[in-house]
């Protein structure tokens, strides 16, 4: 009678088939954490690049409508911020990481390249947005009204809630506007005071903006760079229709030698009264260009959702690899628009 034979894997072939099972999950796994990585980056990508298109298109309208006239008032202002800490809203704090070097190559003439500092640009204009007029609305009725774009991180929520990078649309009601007087500068105007404490439409909604008006999360640095159209007085070829950088590097002739500006500038002020542009409000700087802008190049860093954990992983303390900057560069997208402004100077 002949023994029944026994059938089963050797110890070989179990060690081969669990090195082939293995080799093949590890693949899965790469092939999934890639499309994943991959996913996550395109949809980050997407997420802020829509937001950025929502800005962007709300800054060419109010740009597009901004009001200049030569009457020795300020129209149009502009300011570098190169620390937060002074727009006086509530629950602001700015995190001292975050870099507060402005970064501008007077040689460079790429947007995407500059930083703009701490809290960016102050940006503050007159204009007329096309509105829905509505009968006896002063809130509504598509009159002139002044405007502000500026940055300010702040805590969303009670005080355990994190700190949140936003960029805010602040507007002052026509009514108030027409009370205060079209003058950025003039100190009794109140657009250069803070007060936290006054309604959404409040002249003073132009350095401390109201929670209401926020237009955008995300935005880690915000800049613009104006241009004035040549006139041809200083320059030997004589075409007018060349355009010149006036901030934030002051590129005007001084003679007619092409390129001897005045190098970078901290302040731009839209006025034909050059003494109110020694001393800027509210920020302190070195030097203050003059200039009825022509075209405006606008750019904003808007973190990508992953850059929005990271960041506020980084600040509460948590282990984060990389500085700030490198984390927020990596995970961020810029996005620059160039708007000619169809108004002159009356």
């Amino acid at each position: 009678m002949r023994p029944s034979s026994r059938k089963g894997f050797t110890i070989i072939e179990l060690l081969v088939a669990v090195g082939v099972t293995a080799l093949l999950v590890t693949l899965m796994i790469n092939i999934v954490t890639t499309v994943l990585t991959n996913w996550n980056r395109t949809s980050g990508t997407l997420s802020s690049g829509n937001q950025a298109r929502m800005i962007l298109d709300q800054i060419s309208q109010d740009l597009q409508g901004a009001i200049l006239k030569t009457d020795g008032n300020v129209w149009i202002a502009a300011s570098i911020q190169t620390t937060g800490g002074d727009a006086g809203m509530t629950k602001e704090q700015w995190f001292a990481d975050k870099p507060s070097t402005v970064s501008i190559n007077p040689a460079s003439l790429n947007l995407e390249e500059y930083s703009f500092g701490q809290a960016g640009v102050w940006l503050r204009f007159f204009t007329t947005p096309s509105d829905i007029n509505q009968a006896g609305n002063l809130t509504t009725i598509s009159a002139p009204r002044a405007v502000s774009y500026q940055m300010v991180r702040r805590q969303v929520g009670g005080t355990d809630a994190a700190y949140l990078y936003q960029l805010y649309r602040s507007e002052v009601f026509p009514d108030a506007t027409f009370t205060a007087g079209y003058d950025l500068y003039d100190a009794a105007t109140g657009y250069n005071s803070a007060n936290n404490g006054v309604a959404r439409g409040a002249v003073q909604n132009i350095r401390t903006p109201h929670e209401d008006q926020v237009i955008a999360n995300g935005v880690i640095d915000f800049g613009v760079r104006f241009f004035e159209r040549d006139s041809g007085d200083a320059d030997t070829d004589g075409d007018s229709s060349e355009l010149f950088e006036v901030f934030p590097v002051d590129r005007r002739p001084l003679d007619v030698l092409r390129g001897k500006g005045k190098g970078e500038v901290d302040a731009l002020a839209a006025t034909s009264d050059i003494t109110k542009t020694q001393t800027a409000p509210i920020l302190t700087v070195a030097k203050t260009s003059h200039a009825f802008p022509a075209v405006a190049e606008v750019m904003i860093r808007v973190l990508t959702p992953e850059g929005v954990r990271l960041i506020e992983a980084k600040e509460q303390g948590l282990s984060v690899p990389g500085t700030w900057a490198e984390i927020a560069e990596q995970n961020s997208n810029v996005y620059t628009r160039r708007i000619e402004l169809k108004s002159t100077a009356l």
